[in-house]
């Protein structure tokens, strides 16, 4: 009965949100589902749906945003990078662009895109840029993205906001963590 007391007398001085957070994982590492609902609307959500997966090793953070339709992965657009600096280069193998895979701007196949990335808060909170030549129907041009993901404070939703230098406006998209992390 001391015990059980006890308890109820430290759970009472615990902030709330202390007791909620308890076993969550507050990092944006994990597996993450859309949720259409709560995103930028966007037609071709139709058919394809993001799902990201990010994981970090030995310092590296490798983000994985794989496109699913019919319920399998159908194109994965990877790449990793040190947040403490420098710029990784990524081979460009597809012509699909996926920093604007709903509009049909196409990638330059056999080019390099530039990534980098750095911590905005440790773990909760992580900015990449990456710059890309691209075909429009002017011809060839060279496009900055921007992409800021954040973990809410319950560690269960993901915010990845895009701006890109060619447009003035950013698209919002709000993803739950599914599954483990990794």
């Amino acid at each position: 009965m001391k015990v059980l007391l006890c308890t109820i007398v430290v759970a009472l001085h615990m902030p709330v949100q202390d007791l909620l957070a308890q076993g969550t994982d507050h990092t944006v590492f994990g597996t993450w589902k859309i949720i259409q609902e709560r995103s930028t609307n966007l037609a071709s959500w139709r058919y394809r749906r993001p799902e990201l997966v990010i994981t970090q090793k030995d310092g590296t953070i490798r983000i994985d945003h794989n496109w699913i339709e019919r319920k399998k992965v159908a194109f994965v657009d990877r790449y990793a990078f040190n947040p403490e600096g420098g710029t990784t280069a990524v081979p460009v193998n597809s012509e699909i662009w996926t920093d604007n895979w709903f509009m049909g701007v196409l990638a330059k196949k056999e080019s390099e895109r530039k990534v980098s990335g750095k911590w905005i808060k440790e773990g909760e909170a992580l900015m990449t840029v990456s710059e890309q030549v691209v075909a429009v129907s002017q011809g060839e041009t060279t496009i900055s993205t921007t992409r800021e993901y954040r973990v809410d404070e319950t560690g269960n939703l993901l915010t990845l906001r895009e701006t890109r230098s060619s447009r003035p406006t950013s698209v919002e998209l709000v993803f739950e963590r599914k599954g483990e992390t990794r």
